[in-house]
């Protein structure tokens, strides 16, 4: 079928992408969609269209995005960090020393989600050396416990400078 088109699109030869499609068009309007298939038990895929009382079933946005994405494996670092594509990534410390899979759009790596079994999705953001730092306190501490923690830091910029201390 495929060298049907070519042959007849070879007799125009077409001097753009453009062109080329719209021969494509015609030929597979015209000419493919309208011959019987033997797949299709001798009637053209038209015809088969055409005739399936069927419902057509669209998938939401987010379904077609997912089936997209790309997958590969990092090991997570002493700091709770990977590295993606030349940039640092924070995922965490209970992952450190474990291998993960990143789940990311090719096009925009601006968020990963990180996925690892027995444990909850994580959507990780580039990590920016530099950048003020925020306390991040999880619903496992109570207040009372939290109460006892202060933050101190000599330098919001400079990450190295902080110290957590337990109040007395």
């Amino acid at each position: 079928m495929v060298d049907s088109f070519l042959r007849e699109s070879a007799l125009e030869k077409p001097q753009t992408l453009d062109r080329l499609n719209e021969l494509f068009h015609v030929w597979l309007t015209e000419c493919y969609q309208t011959k019987p298939h033997s797949g299709l038990e001798g009637i053209s895929p038209e015809t088969a269209y055409r005739s399936d009382s069927k419902a057509l079933k669209f998938l939401a946005p987010e379904v077609i995005t997912s089936a997209f994405l790309h997958c590969e494996e990092r090991k997570v670092d002493k700091a709770g960090c990977i590295s993606f594509e030349g940039k640092k990534y924070e995922v965490g410390l209970r992952l450190i020393g474990c291998k993960v899979n990143v789940i990311y759009d090719p096009v925009d790596t601006t968020e990963l989600i990180i996925e690892y079994e027995g444990h909850a999705t994580i959507k990780a953001k580039q990590l920016v050396i530099g950048a003020p730092y925020r306390l991040a306190v999880t619903s496992s501490f109570s207040e009372a416990t939290l109460g006892r923690f202060r933050f101190h830091m000599k330098n919001p910029t400079n990450i190295s400078n902080a110290v957590l201390a337990i109040a007395g």
